[in-house]
């Protein structure tokens, strides 16, 4: 059975002007030149979206974590969860989201 739709994060680039609460859960990309991104890149972990699988499938990615990065990114969720699931609960209440 194929799945139909996939779950991503957002990469960004902007990270002074974040407050410190959500620069808390953003993932800095270590070998952000080896994923292909022109700069210092960070993944937001705290909002995941959610795209069809052939929207992701039709084009051509920007770029791709080393395994180095994907391993961190694993390991960074897993000890932010308590950060992320308060961010989330918190836009719930603030924006119905």
């Amino acid at each position: 059975m194929h799945q139909t739709t996939v779950a991503v994060f957002k990469i960004m680039t902007r990270y002074a002007d974040r407050s410190q609460k959500i620069r808390n859960v953003y993932y800095p990309i270590k070998d952000w030149m080896e994923a292909g991104l022109v700069k210092q890149s960070y993944v937001d972990v705290h909002r995941q979206i959610v795209l069809k699988t052939a929207t992701v499938i039709q084009r051509q990615p920007i770029g791709k974590l080393s395994i180095y990065d994907a391993a961190q990114l694993l390991a960074f969720i897993k000890a932010h969860t308590e950060a992320i699931l308060k961010i989330r609960q918190d836009d719930q209440r603030q924006f119905g989201v």
